[in-house]
């Protein structure tokens, strides 16, 4: 069960930086792309980086416990 546990904690942290990553990337792009369109304006780090943050916890914990279930689940349906 610990090793499990184990399992559990670093899908989810690994799942919350991938995805945190993929999301503020993404989210610059947009910003880049639609500053070229308008204008000089300063890019809002703060606000990407707690917007990126707030989606890859959330996908984090989502997407890690799912896999976790997986694993679980099948590792069971084995025994």
């Amino acid at each position: 069960m610990k090793r499990e546990l184990f399992i559990l904690a670093y899908v989810v942290i690994m799942g919350a930086i991938i995805v945190s990553t993929v999301s503020f990337l993404g989210q610059l792009a947009i910003f880049l792309v639609n500053e070229m369109n308008s204008g000089n304006e300063n890019i809002p780090y703060k606000e990407l980086l707690y917007v990126s943050f707030k989606v890859g916890i959330t996908g984090g914990v989502i997407g890690g416990v799912g896999t976790w279930l997986m694993n679980h689940f099948s590792s069971q349906r084995r025994k």
